[in-house]
């Protein structure tokens, strides 16, 4: 038993190299003596340095065969150590665990503590990053055993060495987790984890990269563009700032938001270049207004039907393809742009200020508001009417006083259109003044909103539209009141006198301005007469008349001084 005891730690010293030559004497007395304490102190002593000893080549082979696959079962002879994970070895001669005690395990460890600005300074932890290259194509070149030759010893990693390729191997692992992971929180879990802090992630301007970008081609077309459509815009040389404006709108960088005024102006002096040359005797209160809008598109309707016999609802404006553009530049920003649509991620290559570009919550977009006044200026009433019918149901819209505003300017212009009409034409009043009504409840609530109204500009508005409707109640109420039979003359006498009227209005005609006037405060005197002998039971309707002839008084002797 003896002998065979020693045969065997021959051949493991034999095996492990000459390391052991300096405990074998010791060994083999204390073996005599079956001293057990003794030889698991000196194996413990013996197993804690086989991390540190060399290999022969024997070993170093069947090694690189176990870590192919291609090891068998007769490779593995009961003298051979085998190694696993953490560096737990274990002796298979005499049974004995040599693996490190947990003490040594925690001194190795680094406390989280400390491992903050390591990790900040760490040169090599995103070095792929910019080179746009993952982690997960990192190949990590694993260090080459070297073969032991005949008479020479090979170096083999020390405990240290270890440690410090587990940590990078961490470290790799770390970094593949922030990079490449589906999962944000299971990444972020895993770095707090370990006693790490995630790198901040950093965030450029677009403008920065693009200035820094110099050789950039399409970047330096953009610049050039830019400048060439404000040089061409303040020279007035609107067709080429239109062919600018068109090949900006076409680039992926370029926020049209930022752009939507300088469209409209450029499309809109076109429009005017367009009429001035088809109306070279146009006013220029009509190209403000834009006045020339509603006769060409007359003109046009009119040719359509008799050329080719079309209906009115069948006209098109591609007829003159620069009559409508504005609003259809105006309705592309209304649909792509709302006010409660925020864009998350959008590219913006000109910075332009929030409000100006799509609105907040509190604050309506401005091409709204400037479509809005073209249409008024337009007299499209009726759309005027369909959208902020929609707009004013909705905020910002609701408590924008603007919009309110607007409304009330729509009224009260289509009040007066409408009463230089129906003046001329004879017509009655009631639409008139439930147009005013309306005006008035929406400069009210306008007001409301804390918008500030010009109201002495209003009242000289209301003064001329109620002395034009005054005029016109007049003239119905005093027609049949001023003619008799005298005025009736008998149309053979009228042939032979050379006259042609046969009502009281036409004697009128022949008179002077002063005997005119006399005439016409007698028709005013008689009205108001006839007014209050109708409805003699009614004191308010007393009253409204009297402040209708004072104003209407009022506004005479205004019109007489300025003669």
């Amino acid at each position: 038993m003896f002998d065979l005891d020693l045969q065997y730690f021959m051949e493991y010293r034999k095996m492990r190299g000459s390391h052991y030559e300096r405990v074998s004497d010791l060994y083999v007395e204390k073996l005599k003596a079956r001293n057990k304490d003794v030889v698991k102190y000196v194996m413990k002593n013996c197993s804690n340095k086989a991390s540190d000893m060399k290999l022969n080549d024997e070993t170093s082979e069947k090694r690189k065969k176990r870590k192919m696959g291609t090891a068998g079962s007769e490779d593995h002879q009961p003298n051979e150590h085998k190694k696993t994970k953490g560096k737990s070895y274990k002796s298979s001669l005499f049974g004995i665990d040599c693996s490190p005690n947990e003490e040594d395990v925690k001194k190795r460890r680094i406390p989280p503590e400390e491992t903050f600005e390591y990790w900040y300074q760490e040169p090599d932890l995103n070095r792929n990053v910019s080179r746009n290259v993952t982690s997960s194509r990192v190949k990590y070149d694993e260090p080459k055993e070297e073969e032991a030759t005949d008479g020479e010893e090979t170096e083999q990693k020390t405990g240290q060495d270890e440690q410090q390729e587990g940590e990078m191997f961490k470290k790799g692992r770390l970094t593949f987790l922030q990079e490449n992971s589906r999962s944000v929180l299971t990444s972020e879990l895993y770095v707090r984890k370990n006693g790490l802090e995630l790198l901040p992630k950093v965030t450029v301007d677009r403008n920065h990269i693009l200035a820094m970008r110099g050789p950039g081609v399409l970047s330096r077309h953009q610049i050039t563009l830019y400048e060439l459509l404000f040089q061409n815009i303040f020279k007035r040389k609107w067709r080429l700032a239109y062919r600018c404006f068109t090949m900006m709108i076409r680039l992926d960088d370029v926020d049209l938001r930022g752009l939507w005024h300088l469209g409209i102006e450029i499309l809109q002096r076109l429009t005017e270049e367009e009429a001035q040359r088809k109306y070279p005797d146009l006013s220029p209160y009509d190209l403000n207004s834009q006045n020339f809008l509603q006769m060409d598109k007359q003109q046009q309707q009119q040719q359509r039907r008799s050329d080719f016999d079309f209906e009115e609802g069948e006209f098109s404006s591609r007829d003159n393809p620069f009559i409508n553009k504005d609003n259809q530049l105006h309705e592309w920003y209304a649909v792509n742009y709302p006010s409660f649509k925020m864009l998350g991620s959008v590219k913006i290559f000109w910075t332009f200020p929030v409000p100006q570009r799509f609105g907040t919550k509190e604050t309506s977009p401005l091409h709204v508001r400037h479509q809005i006044w073209n249409l008024i200026m337009q007299r499209k009433f009726d759309l005027v009417d369909e959208k902020l019918g929609s707009l004013l149901l909705v905020p910002p819209y609701a408590k924008d006083g603007m919009f309110h505003y607007l409304q009330g300017v729509s009224y009260q212009y289509r009040a007066s259109l409408l009463s230089e009409d129906y003046v001329s034409a004879g017509m009655n009043s009631e639409e008139i003044e439930k147009l005013i009504a309306d005006a008035k409840k929406c400069f009210s609530a306008a007001l409301e909103c804390g918008f500030v109204i010009p109201e002495d500009l209003l009242e000289g508005e209301y003064s001329i539209l109620k002395s034009r409707l005054y005029d016109l109640n007049s003239k119905y109420d005093s027609e049949p009141e001023y003619v008799n039979s005298e005025d009736l003359v008998d149309s053979s006498d009228a042939e032979q006198r050379g006259e042609t009227g046969n009502s009281a209005m036409d004697s009128f005609t022949g008179l002077s301005n002063d005997m005119f006037e006399d005439e016409f405060e007698r028709f005013e005197k008689n009205l108001g007469s006839t007014k209050r002998n109708r409805n003699p039971d009614s004191e308010d309707e007393y009253e409204e008349e009297d402040v209708w002839d004072q104003q209407h008084r009022r506004y005479r002797n205004a019109d007489s001084d300025d003669e």
